[in-house]
């Protein structure tokens, strides 16, 4: 054990202000409160008092400092909990209270039974898409969507197994989706006739054990981010933002108001006082305003309605238009245009610890890279930095080299706006990898998602 001196005098009195100061909240570190009280027990006792670290009046000392170090550090929540970025807990839910909004739910999740069924041809092979829809046999049907892509196969000469599980999340947030075992019946017809090219009966659903989640609600970093979007004024762009934020499925969203036209609360020219305000007219109400609203919908949401009767499925596109319905000034028209979706991936050499699953570590990489970049708002890049951090915090992982981002080659039917984008052979990975280092920048109207099961995505491991 390392014998630490005592002080041989009373060290020189600390400068730096502690507490509330004009840079903020500063928190006295526990080696400056250790230093002050070794400093007081020289004058109270003497300057020959031993503070060894063997010493048991050094232990209560240090004790003691501790405590203090908790309540400085308790103190820092105290004064963070008076502003919404900085807030969390319950101090972030009273905050969201005041401004009329309180923390949503979570939608349920669990694991699904898909299997082909004994009226499929021999040979078939059916994949189903991310975002396919399964139900409950109810007269009020719950809808789940598929997390990821998967396909069936009966045909044995195919890699495909004819059963398997798969994750499903709720597409309503909340309770209803804690269904219990053998609740899941099929998949929903009418997106099944809208978006699948065979006959749904070929593919039974079913679940062995009950839903959870609907009962938890929105982690601190989500619910802050809906907060501060919530708008300052009656019809703005801050102000439509947060309403479509607030729907069902709206992953993040982007006003367009090239003209200026959307701020209705601005003073008109004969309502203010002279020279307070810029002369301003009113909008000729006969004349229609149109701005562009570029919407991020999370992974696997209808953006269509489709259907119609018992059997529709109301798309987000109408859910939109309808929230923002009733706060939508007389002749002024949205626009409502999808995001384009960025697939990112990745390639990395890992060196794990001795002992260490490769599989296990695949897994965990995939879920905590998902969780990053699903959260990322439009034109949001995908950080180098940020990436290499999470890997190199993944258990097991004990170095990280060779890291490069990728994007994807867009998909048909993907690409729904903006300026195309030209791609490299498939043999020449220079256009679509960035060097090392390098970050993954993206356009205003795009959002990154993660795709984990593309070829592209190439992990590698070693010992």
């Amino acid at each position: 054990m390392t014998t630490v001196p005592a002080p041989t005098a009373a060290p020189a009195t600390d400068a730096q202000p502690y507490g509330v100061t004009p840079q903020g909240f500063i928190v006295k570190p526990l080696q400056a409160i250790l230093t002050d009280a070794f400093a007081r027990a020289q004058q109270v006792f003497g300057p020959d008092v031993d503070l060894r670290s063997s010493s048991s009046i050094r232990k209560l000392i240090e004790l003691v400092s501790l405590d203090a170090a908790l309540l400085w550090m308790a103190l820092d929540d105290v004064n963070n909990s008076g502003a919404t970025s900085t807030s969390s807990g319950s101090a972030l839910d009273l905050l969201g209270q005041d401004l009329g909004l309180g923390r949503a739910r979570l939608p349920a999740s669990g694991v699904a039974t898909f299997a082909l069924a004994n009226t499929a041809p021999p040979g078939s092979v059916l994949t189903l898409p991310p975002g396919a829809l399964v139900e409950t046999a109810s007269t009020s049907p719950v809808y789940f969507r598929l997390a990821a892509a998967l396909t069936l196969s009966n045909d044995p000469d195919q890699p495909y197994p004819p059963q398997t599980d798969a994750p499903v999340t709720a597409v309503t947030p909340g309770l209803s989706g804690n269904i219990g075992a053998r609740q899941l019946a099929r998949l929903q017809p009418t997106f099944a006739a809208r978006y699948l090219s065979f006959d749904p009966g070929f593919v039974v659903v079913s679940n062995t054990a009950a839903f959870a989640g609907g009962d938890s609600y929105e982690g601190d970093d989500f619910y802050r981010r809906k907060l501060l979007a919530q708008p300052r004024s009656a019809w703005t762009s801050a102000a439509i933002r947060s309403v479509v934020y607030a729907v069902d499925g709206v992953r993040d969203a982007l006003v367009k108001d090239p003209y200026g036209g959307l701020d209705t609360s601005a003073s008109f020219f004969g309502g203010s006082c002279f020279g307070d305000v810029l002369f301003q007219t009113p909008r000729d109400v006969c004349s229609p305003y149109f701005f562009t609203i570029v919407v991020a919908a999370e992974q696997g949401v209808v953006w269509d309605t489709v259907g119609s009767g018992a059997d529709q499925i109301l798309g987000l596109r109408d859910q939109i238009l309808a929230a923002l319905e009733p706060i939508r000034p007389i002749s002024t028209f949205p626009e409502l245009v999808q995001a384009d979706t960025v697939e990112v991936s990745l390639r990395a050499l890992l060196t794990l610890a001795p002992g260490a699953d490769a599989g296990g570590a695949l897994a965990a990489a995939s879920a905590a890279l998902k969780a990053y970049i699903s959260e990322l708002n439009l034109g949001d890049a995908v950080l180098f930095s940020q990436t290499l951090r999470i890997l190199s915090a993944l258990p097991g992982v004990i170095d990280v080299q060779n890291l490069r981002l990728r994007r994807c080659p867009s998909r048909f039917g993907e690409v729904v706006f903006g300026v195309p984008v030209v791609f490299a052979a498939p043999d020449n990975l220079a256009q679509i990898e960035m060097a090392c280092g390098g970050n993954l920048t993206l356009a205003a109207n795009e959002v990154a998602v993660f795709a984990g099961d593309s070829n592209l995505t190439d992990l590698e491991f070693r010992y």
